[in-house]
């Protein structure tokens, strides 16, 4: 299985940490401190070998910035 994470169809999501476990068919997307420009649709593609794919996709709105220190 292929699994593709895009960010407002790109490829590339920076600052993006991903982790795919295939055995579990799994694959999870960590964005540590959100800022505003992380805002948009985010989806995960997944294909097999057959072609067959799955999206899910959801949109994310980043309205606000945490400062340090946390308090």
């Amino acid at each position: 299985m292929n699994i593709i994470w895009k960010k407002d169809g790109d490829t590339v999501i920076p600052r993006a940490q991903i982790d795919t476990k295939l055995d579990d068919k799994l694959s999870k997307l960590f964005i540590e401190v959100v800022i505003k420009g992380d805002s948009g649709e985010y989806a995960c593609e997944a294909q097999n070998r057959l072609g067959i794919v799955a999206r899910s996709a959801v949109k994310i709105n980043v309205i606000g910035e945490m400062t340090f220190p946390f308090v």
